[in-house]
């Protein structure tokens, strides 16, 4: 069963250090990882980013969501959170 895939893009001043630090890290069942510098799961969003970093210019989106669905296949949830997508 692949899993559900959250993609949070919070804009800044919006609480998300709030939900990134006391909510999506509590949800039972769930794999976080936070792309914040100073976040705990910093280690994890490297290893994800290393995933997910190609030397072509352009990555197919169904490669993406096939090494998405495989680092967050031991879950059934997953999120990733990032305050600086939009910048």
């Amino acid at each position: 069963m692949k899993p559900a895939i959250f993609i949070h893009i919070g804009m800044p001043k919006a609480a998300s250090t709030t939900l990134q630090q006391t909510f999506f890290s509590q949800l039972p069942q769930t794999k976080y990882i936070c792309f914040t510098p100073d976040s705990m799961v910093t280690q994890q969003s490297k290893q994800l980013s290393q995933l997910l970093l190609s030397s072509e210019e352009y990555v197919p989106i169904a490669a993406i969501k096939e090494k998405l669905n495989h680092y967050f296949s031991d879950t059934p949830t997953g999120i990733i959170s990032n305050e600086n997508i939009l910048m």
